[in-house]
């Protein structure tokens, strides 16, 4: 099996082949690990975001490492080849349409939060993603997305935050700093009604290369921790997603520790992006 990068009009990423001998494979699943040698290795082929660095080819599977916009750990995505003709199904009816199909499901995927919400397992540094997981909720609460500050005059960034939601404290940072501002969602009382702001929670850079900080967690009394925790995750893969390798806090929020967050000798919490669950 050839170990080159295809060149093409796009450019070529330079993929790293591992794979058992030729021989090990039967014509249908060398055929299918071929054509996704020569897709994967082209940018934007499975995502814009993504950055294709090992393709490894074992005798039932091909697993996928990469990196994943400016975040600094390595996931990788693993699926069974298809070994014989009955295994190509219409319309992934041949090896090169099967890897592209593959290709799809993988970008759809990863568009709607994979590397946040897969079931993840760290294997040697690298996080193997696997089946996404269901989100824990009682059908009221729901992710909201990023929250849109747009600088002033100076290029500043102004949060609104407050205990309990009150809305009645303005932090500003500036722009260049504030990396986002998660928030979430309570469904209406009736269909008339508008979604609630319920909780949110910000990152923003610090003044050290690659650290970030969770400066605020905020909500209304009664919103249930797993939709905080969700805001905080999205929050913290934002600032993991934009390079972070580290990201501190002065917080004490109990369900910090659960995500990893530990103690440091400085009185910060402190998560380490290359460890974190």
């Amino acid at each position: 099996m050839h170990r080159d990068s295809p060149r093409g009009p796009y450019g070529r990423w330079d993929l790293e082949l591992v794979s058992v001998r030729p021989a090990r494979l039967t014509p249908i699943a060398r055929a299918t690990a071929e054509a996704a040698f020569e897709l994967f290795a082209v940018p934007g082929a499975i995502h814009d975001d993504l950055r294709p660095e090992i393709l490894t080819i074992t005798a039932d599977s091909m697993s996928l490492q990469f990196q994943w916009k400016q975040n600094p750990v390595r996931f990788a995505v693993t699926r069974a080849l298809p070994q014989a003709e009955d295994d190509l199904r219409s319309p992934a009816d041949s090896p090169r349409a099967w890897v592209g199909y593959s290709a799809m499901d993988w970008c759809e995927d990863l568009s709607t939060g994979w590397t946040r919400w897969g079931r993840g397992r760290r294997r040697n540094g690298v996080i193997q993603l696997g089946r996404r997981t269901t989100e824990r909720t009682n059908g009221l609460y729901g992710h909201g997305g990023r929250r849109s500050i747009e600088p002033d005059a100076d290029g500043n960034v102004h949060v609104q935050h407050g205990s309990g939601l009150a809305m009645d404290t303005v932090t500003t940072y500036p722009g260049e700093r504030f990396i986002s501002c998660i928030y979430e969602l309570r469904a209406p009382d009736d269909r008339h009604s508008h979604p609630l702001y319920v909780a949110h929670a910000v990152t923003v850079w610090t003044a050290d290369p690659g650290i970030a900080s969770l400066e605020i967690i905020d909500a209304l009394p009664g919103v249930p921790e797993h939709s905080v925790r969700r805001a905080v995750l999205h929050a913290i893969h934002d600032a993991a997603d934009d390079g972070a390798y580290k990201i501190v806090t002065n917080l004490d929020a109990s369900l910090l520790a659960d995500m990893g967050f530990v103690n440091h000798a400085h009185g910060q919490r402190v998560l380490d992006v290359l460890a974190m669950p």
